[in-house]
């Protein structure tokens, strides 16, 4: 055989190998541990954001798209927004004749996360009135995108008030809605924000595929939606194979990255950690950063202290409630709590899977230390506030108000059992003219 032919023969035989290498790796990997393709991340990532004039993003409008359920594997959800990019049925500004006007505004308890529409609370609530005979419209003005009070105070300054609601009920959810920073608020002259500056690093925008991004780098990269390096490599991330050996080869860099320069190296906290959620585990929250010290550091450049957010909060509502007064409305705080406070037995050895955090949970010297919604409770009955503490009232019907699968959001029988208790609370304190 010539040299020529060896040659030839040698490439041949290489890229042979290394096909039959690559289709073996390829199996076995999807059989051994399958890997999400960037194809799959993107089926995750709804599109259905468009910027906004007064907050960094809206819905888009007359937007029809599915996103699949986090209850239920394989099910999705229709997403359907009007022409006033609100997920709700068709409706105008003008408030028709005779006809009177609740307006919710929320985060995505309120839009109705990984349910349909017609399943989220301020739809059944419609249902509910008009089965008694109430001539209310009932309009849901909550946002998925994890839209906090500051931007739901802006929307309702904006744009709610055109609706002339009678009654504005706010979905305060816990878990997030005080990550406020005050840095992003353009200010009136009483010192609130009358919209949310879009050229502030370090927060929520829309790519141009109307995907829900953050500037942050540490929180996702801004070029693709998964968050290893593999996933920005044309081809290459939809092989299973290939992400796995990319997730591979960027765990050992970090790890020598972490010798050679240990200064810059730090800990990142496994999944959830009860160091998020000062405002529910009060000082304990403080007490297990310790371990995560650096990672919290770099955190917390982006988000000012609870206490600071705390008294933002207060602002806000504060201003929505003058809102509601000015257009003669009654303003009302919904109270919604994280599973983890109406189930911590299920919940919180479930979530905080840290080793010392999951220890203490299970030996039942560490639980659930503040009441948020009691200090809230009394601050509204201060400031002549309505308020529903739901919290409450699921502790007094227990039953699964969410799923048992970790997914935070209501399930049907949660959005139900929020229906009941706005309904009772309405009748009970003569909200309601029939």
């Amino acid at each position: 055989m010539t040299n020529g032919k060896k040659t030839v023969f040698y490439v041949i035989s290489f890229i042979l190998f290394l096909s039959i290498f690559f289709t073996l790796g390829e199996i076995a990997v999807r059989v051994i541990k399958p890997q999400k393709t960037y194809s799959e991340f993107l089926a995750l990532v709804s599109d259905m954001w468009a910027p906004s004039e007064f907050n960094k993003i809206e819905l888009k409008k007359n937007y029809i798209g599915k996103y699949p359920s986090n209850e239920f594997p394989g099910k999705y959800v229709t997403v359907k927004t009007n022409k006033l990019g609100l997920r709700d049925d068709e409706t105008t500004f003008e408030k028709p004749k005779n006809i009177k006007r609740i307006l919710i505004i929320g985060d995505s308890y309120t839009f109705g996360y990984f349910v349909e529409s017609w399943e989220a609370y301020p739809y059944v609530l419609k249902q509910l009135l008009k089965k008694h005979g109430s001539k209310y419209e009932v309009i849901n003005a909550g946002y998925a995108g994890g839209f906090n009070t500051d931007e739901e105070y802006v929307w309702l300054r904006n744009v709610g008030i055109k609706f002339k609601p009678d009654i504005v009920i706010l979905g305060f959810y816990i878990g997030n809605d005080l990550n406020i920073n005050r840095n992003h608020w353009i200010l009136d002259s009483n010192g609130l924000p009358i919209r949310i500056d879009k050229n502030k690093k370090f927060g929520t925008y829309v790519d141009q595929f109307g995907r829900r991004r953050d500037d942050a780098d540490f929180v996702m990269t801004t070029d693709t939606v998964g968050y290893e390096y593999i996933y920005k490599i044309p081809v290459l991330r939809e092989s299973h194979f290939f992400i796995a050996l990319g997730k591979i080869t960027e765990k050992v860099y970090k790890y020598f990255c972490s010798k050679i320069y240990p200064s810059k190296a730090y800990k990142i906290p496994p999944g959830y950690s009860v160091a998020m959620f000062p405002q529910i585990f009060g000082d304990d929250a403080y007490r297990f950063r310790d371990k995560y010290k650096t990672y919290y550091e770099i955190m917390d450049q982006y988000v000012p202290p609870l206490e600071e957010r705390e008294k933002y909060f207060h602002e806000l509502v504060l201003g929505m409630n003058k809102i509601a007064k000015d257009i003669n409305s009654d303003f009302i705080i919904l109270m919604i709590p994280t599973n983890f406070q109406v189930e911590p037995e299920y919940f919180l050895p479930f979530y905080f899977k840290e080793p010392d955090e999951n220890r203490e949970i299970l030996a039942g010297t560490f639980g659930i230390k503040r009441d948020f919604f009691k200090e809230l409770s009394q601050y509204s009955e201060n400031n002549n506030i309505k308020y529903i503490n739901l919290l409450n009232e699921m502790k007094k019907g227990p039953d699964k108000y969410f799923p048992r699968n970790g997914e935070m959001h209501f399930n049907i029988k949660g959005h139900e059992f929020t229906v009941n208790v706005i309904y009772k609370y309405l009748i009970d304190n003569n909200l309601l003219d029939n």
